[in-house]
């Protein structure tokens, strides 16, 4: 078996939320992140100038998790190769523990706003701009659907030591619930 590894750029998210647009996806919710300024790399900031002043391009996204056995169970992935307008890829990290709602919002809406810039930018302004991109199916909502349960769990496991098994089950089930009704809201005109 051959194993692909990824030489992209990895980014870490500085900021994340989410967005409404009438415009766009019938109001619903959209994940937004701001993507840290990389001194040694510029592919997002130079993706995100160019498609100020094109139109849309072509993306394909994989899902994954590092093939390092001792993070494996702390990160994902999502892996983006850009062929117009201009040809790129790279990788955006997400923490399980810090970040698994945005993850799951992305998994939910299909779509994601990419932007660039620094710890204690804010969402609501994207000031770099930013673009949307598609995030279609790519078979990992079952793994993702028990995953962020998983991982809720474990949280309330520690938080929680005095709550039988069941009540945990019962908080990570309503936690999963009450977020996706949320990141379902749609303005309504």
């Amino acid at each position: 078996m051959k194993i692909k590894t990824n030489n992209s750029p990895l980014y870490a998210i500085a900021e994340e939320g989410l967005i409404s647009n009438f415009d766009l996806a019938e109001g619903r919710m959209i994940p937004a992140v701001i993507l840290k300024n990389n001194k040694e790399d510029k592919t997002v900031e130079n993706l995100v100038k160019i498609h100020l002043d094109t139109p849309p391009g072509d993306v394909t996204v994989t899902w994954g998790s590092p093939l390092n056995p001792l993070i494996r169970n702390k990160f994902w992935e999502l892996f983006l190769q850009f062929a117009k307008p201009v040809e790129c890829e790279f990788a955006i990290r997400f923490d399980l523990e810090k970040e698994h709602r945005i993850i799951d919002a992305i998994i939910h809406s299909r779509g994601l706003y990419i932007s660039y810039g620094d710890t204690g930018d804010k969402i609501s302004q994207m000031k770099n701009g930013a673009i949307l991109i598609e995030v279609p199916n790519t078979g990992v909502d079952n793994d993702w659907n028990k995953k962020i349960r998983d991982i809720l769990i474990k949280k309330y496991k520690k938080r929680f030591k005095n709550k039988s098994k069941k009540e945990i089950i019962q908080l990570a089930d309503y936690e999963i619930n009450e977020f996706r009704k949320i990141s379902n809201f749609s303005k309504k005109l």
